[in-house]
């Protein structure tokens, strides 16, 4: 009877034991990693998930939005305005964080770091380092919340790159940064392959050191070198350092370049989503002239706890815990643009995605592939289903422009804009696991052979 007993328990605990297996869900396999964003998917519940989101897992009460310049000019290249010039433009404008990346074309890696090289007079409240090089520095007498410097330039042996974090630059590869600058010189198709890549390999030499080096990079104007999505393709697929590229740049002063950027970036969300990496955007000046409204007509916001803390800024960059900004209407004033994100929730009552902004504006847009998908702060299950969307990301205009989702230029306005949101709905989830994962009883090899084998101790001992 004993036996009995506990044959029995065995096989009952077998049982739900396999239930709750299954009900769990199992790891999705063979995927491409989007890192810390990708939100479970082992939960799926048959309706369109949220796979990916930048903004998850923030405290929304204690998180600070700081203002961030990641491509600025000085003497010490082609600027116009010496370090300790561009340093104190960028505080009058109440900037928080700051990288100047100078062209690295002097034979010098980062030609503007540190600081305190150009400037003697400024202490440092701490230094932070990565493979024993300084790498980061907070100046709290820079500015009412004071100023966090990141090491960076734009590497130009290439196509131009931001790099930071890292000593990336000029190197001895003088060869082919000469013959990459007779050809960009002669009268050759300006259309860039896959097999220039092996013969011009300084880019590639680029973000290999950067990617082994810990720093991080994005594609500085990308428009001016007429490249298909295809080819920076092969290369977000071989660096994972390459957070994404500039969108959008301000340095002509009212107007926001680039426009048709963006549609090559909703190529590449529409590319990788809803299953591949993440391909951040970023608003910067590029700016050369000299003066505090020149600094002023792009940025990102980097949202983290504390930037005074070191490490704080680079996990929000590296997480795209960022809004890009077009400061057009206002940058002369040194203001800053009037909306601002209080709040992203998701899964709410009414949405999938609800955005709760602070500030008038008159256009806010959700797109996909190019396309406004919705209109207003909620985005619901409805509005991805009949777009059919794999991914959204948002702009929020101070004016009803044209220039949402449209590819134009954005003439002396504000606006404010999200990094995307990847979805995955029952049809697609099927297609890339190969099941589904509504709750039920998945009966395993190992499983079955238990199962038999008690089976058969049952009967030979005629329970």
């Amino acid at each position: 009877m004993n036996r009995k007993i506990l044959v029995v328990t065995i096989c009952v605990f077998l049982l739900l034991s396999g239930i709750l297996v299954r009900a769990g869900g199992e790891a999705i396999n063979g995927r491409k990693s989007v890192g810390e964003n990708r939100d479970s998917v082992d939960d799926f519940n048959g309706t369109i998930n949220i796979v990916d989101n930048p903004y998850s897992d923030i405290d929304w009460d204690t998180i600070n939005s700081y203002k961030s310049a990641f491509h600025v000019h000085t003497t010490e290249s082609d600027g116009l305005s010496t370090v300790e010039e561009r340093i104190d433009e960028h505080k009058e404008c109440g900037f928080d964080v700051l990288s100047i990346t100078d062209h690295d074309t002097r034979q010098i890696p980062n030609p503007t770091w540190p600081w305190s090289d150009f400037n003697t007079t400024l202490e440092e409240d701490w230094v932070e380092e990565y493979n024993d090089m300084e790498q980061s520095a907070f100046y709290s007498e820079l500015g009412e919340n004071g100023m966090l410097a990141i090491k960076g330039n734009e590497i130009s042996g290439s196509a131009h790159i931001g790099s930071y974090y890292n000593d990336a630059g000029w190197d001895s590869t003088i060869l082919s940064r000469v013959i990459y600058s007779l050809r960009n010189r002669l009268p050759l198709p300006h259309q860039q392959t896959i097999p220039h890549r092996k013969i011009f390999p300084a880019e590639d030499k680029t973000l290999q050191y950067i990617d082994e080096n810990d720093g991080i990079s994005q594609y500085f104007h990308p428009s001016i070198y007429d490249r298909s999505s295809e080819f920076y393709i092969d290369f977000f697929d071989e660096y994972d350092s390459a957070l994404g590229y500039e969108i959008f740049s301000s340095d002509d002063g009212e107007t926001l370049r680039y426009g048709e950027v963006r549609d090559l970036w909703d190529d590449l969300l529409s590319e990788y989503a809803p299953d591949g990496r993440q391909i951040y955007g970023w608003a910067n000046t590029d700016v050369h002239e000299s003066g505090s409204e020149e600094v002023n007509g792009a940025f990102q916001l980097v949202l983290a706890e504390n930037h005074s803390e070191p490490g704080q800024i680079r996990k929000s960059i590296e997480k795209g815990r960022m809004f890009w900004v077009a400061n057009l209407a206002t940058y002369e004033t040194n203001e800053r643009i009037g909306v601002e994100v209080d709040e992203i929730k998701t899964e709410t009552e009414d949405a999938l995605i609800e955005v709760n902004v602070t500030g008038k504006y008159e256009k806010f847009a959700w797109i996909y592939d190019g396309d406004v998908i919705a209109e207003g702060p909620e985005l619901t299950e409805g509005d991805i289903a009949s777009a059919d969307a794999e991914y959204a990301r948002f702009e929020v205009h101070e004016t009803n422009t044209e220039a949402v989702a449209q590819g134009n230029n954005i003439e002396g306005e504000n606006a404010l804009g999200s990094q995307a949101f990847y979805f995955m709905d029952e049809d697609n989830y099927e297609e890339e696991t190969g099941k589904n994962d509504l709750p039920g009883l998945t009966i395993t090899p190992l499983f079955l052979s238990i199962v038999i084998a008690v089976a058969i101790y049952m009967k030979r001992y005629n329970f």
